[in-house]
This record gives C-alpha cells, sequence and structure tokens, in this order.
C-alpha cells in the first residue's frame, strides 16, 4: 500500500435529517484529499434525500449517491462497497461526524501497521470519551487461547477482550479484509459493526488510535437503545450465530457461547482496571502525573517510600492508566522513611504507564517506582497468552 491511498468513505443514512448536514460536512473537510465518499440511504422518508441532494451537488471531493428500498444498515454497507473503489474503506453513521485530521490520521496507523485486520481511534461524545481507554492488540489470538477454542462470552477474561472496539464511525478497514469478511449477513438488519469488528480481526491484529478523531451522538433515538436490537433479543439470536458460521467457514478454530451459569471468575478486569471508575471521578483535580516505561509486558506493582510522619497512619491514592487503584492505608513509622507496596498487582503491556498521585497522598513520600513483580499461578498463564497476542505474533491464523 502506497502513502497515501485512495480512501472510500461509506456514509449511511435513515431518517436523520437533522444530523446528515454534519456528517457530510465533516468528510468535505477532511485535511486527507484521497478520497472517495459513497453516500447510501436506505429509504429514508424524513426529507434526507433533498437535503443530500443539495449539500453533495458541490461536494469538493468525487462523491456518489445510492438511494435505495429500507433494508437495515447491514445491507447499506453492503451496497455501498459495491461502489467502492479505495484500498482502505472508512465507516460514517449520518448521525456522527469526524474531526478534520480523521482520516490523514487513520492512514498513518495503518501505513505505519500494515499487516492490520481493523484499525479504529477514539470517539468524544456528550458525556467525555467514548471508552476510558483503547487497546492494539492481536485479541482473536486471545479469544482463541483464553477460550481453549469455545470462548464464554460471560467470563471475565470475554467480557475485557470481547468488546474492546468503538463504534461504526470509529472503524477503517483495509479493502483487502473487508473483501474477505462481507458482504454482511442479510439478517443483521443493525449492529453491522459488531459483525465486522469481530471477523476482521481473523485477518489481523486490531490497532487503535488513542486521539479523538470524531464525535458520536448519544441522542436518544439511536437503534442501540431500541430493546428489540438489545444484548438478548438481538445480539444472541442473530450476531452470534453469525458470527459462530463465519468462524466455522473460515476454519478459525473459535466458537463462541453464552453460558452464565458456567461464567469463569478468574478477575482479568481487576488487574486492567476495566470497569474501574475513572480517574476523573475519583482523583480531585490538582492530581499529579508520572510516566513510566514498561519494557515488558507483565505484571507490576507501585513500591513508594514514605516520608516520617506524626500521624499514625496515611491514605495514598493513585490511578494507574486513568484507573484508580484500592487505596493504600499505610502504618507510619516516626523519625525514619518506609518503603511500602501496593497490594494490587497490574498487568501492562509494553510502552508507557500513567501513574497519578493525589495532591494529598503526595506529600507524604518522596520516591515512586514502578516494578516488576511475580505474578500469581492464575495470572501466569494470561501473561503467557498476552505476550504473544500483544507483540502480534499471529502464529500461522
Amino acid at each position: 500500500m502506497n502513502a497515501s491511498p485512495l480512501v472510500s468513505v461509506i456514509l449511511t443514512s435513515f431518517n436523520y435529517r437533522k444530523y446528515v448536514a454534519e456528517s457530510l460536512e465533516s468528510v468535505f473537510r477532511q485535511t486527507y484529499t484521497n478520497l472517495e465518499l459513497i453516500v447510501v440511504d436506505d429509504g429514508s422518508t424524513d426529507g434526507s434525500r433533498e437535503l443530500i441532494d443539495d449539500l453533495v451537488r458541490q461536494a469538493p471531493i468525487k462523491t456518489k449517491k445510492v438511494y435505495k428500498t429500507n433494508g437495515g444498515q447491514g445491507s447499506a454497507i453492503n451496497q455501498g462497497l459495491n461502489e467502492a473503489t479505495g484500498e482502505v474503506i472508512a465507516l460514517l453513521d449520518s448521525d456522527d461526524y469526524w474531526y478534520p485530521e480523521k482520516v490523514s490520521r487513520m492512514v498513518e496507523l495503518v501505513t505505519k501497521n500494515p499487516d492490520g485486520g481493523i484499525y479504529q481511534h477514539q470517539l468524544d461524545t456528550p458525556y467525555g470519551k467514548k471508552r476510558n481507554s483503547v487497546m492494539s492488540a492481536d485479541v482473536f489470538l486471545l479469544w482463541k487461547e483464553w477460550g481453549k477454542g469455545i470462548l464464554n462470552i460471560p467470563d471475565d477474561h470475554a467480557t475485557l477482550c470481547f468488546s474492546p472496539f468503538l463504534p461504526t464511525s470509529a472503524l477503517l478497514f483495509r479493502r483487502e479484509v473487508f473483501d474477505r469478511i462481507t458482504p454482511i449477513p442479510a439478517g443483521l438488519r443493525t449492529c453491522p459493526d459488531a459483525f465486522l469488528s469481530r471477523t476482521s480481526v481473523v485477518h489481523g491484529p486490531l490497532y487503535s488510535c488513542p486521539t479523538s478523531l470524531g464525535f458520536w451522538r448519544d441522542h436518544g433515538e439511536n437503534m442501540t437503545h431500541r430493546n428489540e436490537f438489545g444484548f438478548r433479543d438481538f445480539w444472541l439470536p442473530h450476531v452470534l450465530p453469525e458470527l459462530n458460521s463465519f468462524y466455522r467457514n473460515m476454519n478459525a478454530g473459535l466458537q463462541l457461547v453464552y453460558e452464565p451459569e458456567l461464567r469463569s471468575r478468574v478477575s482479568l478486569g481487576r488487574l486492567f482496571g476495566q470497569g474501574a471508575p475513572s480517574i476523573d471521578d475519583v482523583l480531585p483535580s490538582g492530581a499529579i502525573r508520572e510516566t513510566c516505561v514498561v519494557s515488558e509486558t507483565g505484571c507490576y506493582a507501585l513500591e513508594f517510600e514514605v516520608a516520617p510522619t506524626t500521624e499514625r497512619t496515611i491514605r495514598i491514592d493513585t490511578a494507574v492508566n486513568g484507573k484508580k487503584m484500592p487505596t493504600l492505608t499505610v502504618e507510619c513509622s516516626q523519625g525514619a522513611w518506609k518503603q511500602v507496596r501496593t497490594n494490587h498487582d497490574w498487568i501492562l503491556t509494553n510502552g508507557c504507564a500513567d501513574i497519578w498521585i493525589s495532591p494529598s497522598s503526595l506529600a507524604h513520600f518522596r520516591s515512586i517506582r514502578l516494578n516488576r513483580v511475580k505474578p500469581t499461578r492464575n495470572v501466569q498463564s494470561v501473561l503467557k497468552t498476552m505476550k504473544r497476542a500483544f507483540s502480534f505474533d499471529r502464529r500461522g491464523h
């Protein structure tokens, strides 16, 4: 792939007249210019098509319109793909919009990591970031090895790593991968991103950009707010069988099951800090951030040297990568420094780790270290798999 590939943007629309103009304009304002836009209207009845006609008449990039009868978002993406000629496919919902540098930043990510199955970026929402953090990993390898070929979705480790994906408007694919995972099954009128994300990773790792490059609207009319498209009424009876059918046809070596009564309790969520309150909720403003280099994926703990104090006990509040660690209560020793270690270990991947210390805690110690520690037995097997997954050792699958 060359450094400036043609990017095909497939924008799907259905009865979002109040939002579609901002969505279209966000594509026209991209700093990356080697673009084509395919607008697929899925049978709107609210005047969307007339507005789209007006907006694309003076479009600064090559733009195609596809007007079809209503068949759902999956069929709209399929039809848009038939018109796309680019090496890279980017998806956009008509109620969301992108920031001007979105495509440029994502093309950089693709060209630096040409083996990816799927690429994504952080999104802003009316309530803050869509996710507290994003991950890059060979997630399909994690699913296969943690599940030994059968992954029970309610398991703690499955809950953690089965859904690391952002919504449709954050997703981008190489065309050669997209062709292998489409057409989207006809039964998936909504949630096509659930199918595309979990099939694309069969063909390569997930690469994520932590920068917010777009805005995801939660306006109360989103399809995911409707009960008939919820997890039990739609995901389990429709999305899950289609995923398993894809994996079987690909001989991918994975089957998904939903058996909550057999849920594994390996608390990887605790180790990663997933599901914990955001740092903004747990540490006061003015928290100090220190960045430590993590040279190798492993199990780590924080160690402090606590200053002598007249207080009998002190409380130290910290967070790692934006997730609060349990408050550490330290029995103080008068007249001497005391070395203490948190009783909460974290699995960290190679790269950098941000350590946050609350201002009140900062006064009590003079040094802080992120030290490698020996993992417990059940964590050792997790680390063994993770080291392969986060270094993208594909092992031929």
